[in-house]
């Protein structure tokens, strides 16, 4: 407000450039001198001349206005041009079907950002480090020191080979699958329409690979429960088939976390808004004709940040 005050000439002619009334920049005119406990301006019915402090100050004023004014400039090009490290852990089936396909893009829209890659097994999630900026994960913490972003879950299905149901038959209820060898890792809860029960499967085979689980189920082994958008590629429709296809297990989450005192950090910004635009949307890399639509759906259980 001094800067402004010396620049027009009068109180009246900085209030009208700095939106304010003119009694708020004579209140602060004021504060700042008793503040430096030195007289800046002499006041006149005609309007005011500056002492020779104040003309001194003026000129401290507009350098210490022109460098904030550079590292305005400089946090601007930041955040339009990310530069450094971004640390990303993931899940390695996320690595190798979701951020390779899309990591020309990335590098293109941020040149001057090296992307470093940590892969781990989503049933041993690293603890959180200080030194990765983005963490994925399928299974959202119930209590974390980190922000989260959340994206949309991946729907899934039951699916078996055609040689399987020629050997072992359709099951014709949740429950018969009992009587059937299943493979995965956790339990199944499946949901068809309002009504949700989890069947008490026994997994001949443990895997949490949704990869293994694919070719297990290609081979004949058994009854997988498979993101959609895994299943639903064209090569794979003569082979697998939906199994209970009213009957979904539950959709698989997709969260990323990432420490609060970074939250404003460009880079990481950036970065998530880039995935915003691709995952579970109909530029997901993972689709293979087929829609998003068909295959993802918005999650409700994480604030989106």
């Amino acid at each position: 407000m001094f800067v402004a005050a010396a620049e027009a000439g009068t109180l009246s002619g900085a209030a009208k450039e700095l939106g304010v009334p003119t009694s708020t920049v004579s209140r602060s005119l004021t504060r700042l001198e008793q503040s430096l406990q030195m007289l800046l301006i002499n006041r006149s019915s005609k309007g005011f001349v500056l002492t020779d402090a104040g003309t001194e100050y003026l000129e401290a004023c507009r350098r210490s206005l022109r460098a904030l004014s550079d590292g305005k400039e400089l946090l601007d090009r930041h955040r339009l041009n990310p530069t450094g490290v971004i640390r990303i852990a993931c899940p390695g089936t996320m690595i190798r079907h979701l951020l390779t396909p899309m990591m020309g893009e990335l590098v293109n829209a941020f040149p001057n950002l090296k992307i470093d890659l940590q892969d781990y097994v989503p049933t041993h999630v690293p603890l959180p480090r200080l030194d990765v900026d983005i963490i994925f994960m399928v299974t959202p913490p119930s209590d974390s020191s980190r922000m989260i972003r959340s994206f949309p879950c991946a729907k899934r299905g039951l699916f078996a080979s055609q040689e399987y149901l020629r050997e072992c038959g359709h099951p014709k209820g949740p429950l018969e699958l009992a009587n059937h060898r299943c493979i995965g890792i956790n339990r199944w809860e499946l949901a068809n329409n309002q009504t949700t029960m989890i069947p008490p499967v026994g997994f001949h085979v443990t895997t949490g690979d949704p990869v293994v689980s694919r070719q297990l189920a290609m081979d004949g082994i058994g009854i997988v429960a498979l993101p959609l958008w895994m299943a639903k590629a064209p090569t794979l429709r003569d082979v697998l088939v939906r199994v209970l296809p009213d009957w979904d297990p539950s959709p698989i989450p997709l969260v990323a976390l990432y420490y609060s005192p970074n939250a404003l950090t460009p880079k990481i910004k950036k970065v998530l808004d880039f995935f915003s635009e691709y995952i579970g949307t109909d530029k997901d890399p993972r689709l293979d004709h087929a829609t998003a639509s068909e295959c993802f759906i918005t999650s409700r259980s994480q604030p989106r940040l």
